[in-house]
């Protein structure tokens, strides 16, 4: 993981800043659920300190007790994500999930 981006996490941590919405942090989450296959999630430094990030400060991690909110939340994105698959069969990634991560890391989900 990028030093920058760790610190940058960790530091916003530390301070209690919310440096990442819950609506984006549930979105993430269900991306990385649903479409967790995808090499760009587990080498992408920014998007591993974020999701770090999001573990540690709604309690998603081990033996934490995760926030109520959130986990709703990224059941319902779960759920939309799913659905959008069975709903468009030659599509995998939904309009939100492929805007997010355009906007977000600069990368194209291809369906």
């Amino acid at each position: 993981m990028s030093d920058f981006f760790k610190q940058l996490y960790d530091t916003a941590l530390a301070a209690g800043l919310p440096i990442i919405s819950t609506d984006t942090a549930a979105r993430l989450l269900a991306i990385t659920y649903v479409h967790g296959n995808n090499e760009f999630m587990t080498h992408n430094p920014k998007f591993l300190a974020e999701i770090k990030y999001i573990q540690m400060k709604w309690g998603i991690d081990g033996s934490l007790v995760p926030d109520i909110g959130i986990t709703i939340l990224i059941k319902k994105y779960i759920d939309e994500l799913e659905q959008y698959e069975q709903d468009h069969s030659k599509e995998r990634y939904s309009p939100w999930a492929i805007k997010l991560f355009k906007e977000r890391y600069g990368v194209e989900l291809i369906n």
